[in-house]
């Protein structure tokens, strides 16, 4: 069984936000969204996972901030990998 690891998206001033908001949760929440990613980790096919962002989903659909947050992380992921 392969297991792809994952890591927390880091900004520039070196600060994890989606690690800080998990430590941020209950013991239960934790253990859910652990559970969650253990099962994503394991199924997960190549390379690796990194973690952009974390919220709690309130609704069916995702709010336009929270996706825009998670798409502005990704770009600069992205750009700090091409330098």
């Amino acid at each position: 069984m392969n297991i792809t690891p994952i890591f927390f998206y880091r900004t520039a001033t070196g600060n994890e936000p989606v690690r800080e908001w998990l430590k941020g949760l209950d013991v239960s929440d934790r253990k859910i969204l652990g559970s969650d990613l253990q099962t994503i980790q394991i199924g997960w096919a190549t390379g690796y996972i990194v973690l952009l962002h974390g919220f709690i989903k309130k609704t069916q659909q995702t709010p336009n901030t929270e996706k825009a947050l998670a798409k502005k992380r990704q770009k600069n992921l992205f750009k700090g990998r091409k330098s």
